[in-house]
């Protein structure tokens, strides 16, 4: 994009024998929803990638809307399609300690939404008090939010 906006003429190579690059989305059937996203996916409308953006709309690529989440946003983890029908269900996915997994069963417990809840709120506290000083004490906050979760959660 910018060779282009500075009126630099340029062919754009695709080593591969498929346009994309890191972007692929690997279709398991014809069936709606059965397919597995690749690398690079989701998009969104912020500053720092309009460039790309425009670059797929130059290319004509095909965008497709991204829901992480939604009452009727499917989901597959080992094996079991859900979200879960009984909401309230301890573990619907069978990730616990308990049900074979390899979660402790206290964390499962937890919820994930509460441990990342509890594990970011210092730095988001930091950040509405003074966004630039929370961001340089943070280092982007991925060594705050590291605080306090289990090394093998944390990574």
């Amino acid at each position: 994009m910018i060779l282009k906006e500075l009126g630099i003429p340029f062919d754009l190579v695709e080593a591969l024998d498929r346009a994309g690059g890191r972007l692929y989305t690997h279709r398991f059937s014809e069936a709606p929803h059965d397919y597995y996203d690749a690398g690079a996916m989701r998009w969104s409308e912020f500053p720092t990638v309009k460039k790309a953006l425009a670059l797929f709309e130059d290319l004509n690529v095909p965008l497709i809307p991204y829901y992480m989440d939604g009452k009727n946003t499917p989901m597959m983890f080992n094996n079991i399609l859900g979200p879960p029908m009984d909401l309230s269900e301890y573990d619907p996915y069978k990730v616990s300690v308990t049900n074979g997994g390899m979660v402790p069963d206290k964390y499962v417990a937890i919820g994930a939404k509460k441990i990342l809840q509890q594990a970011s709120a210092p730095y988001l506290q930091l950040l509405r008090e003074d966004f630039q000083q929370g961001f340089k004490k943070t280092h982007g906050g991925r060594p705050l939010l590291c605080q306090g979760i289990p090394a093998r959660v944390a990574g």
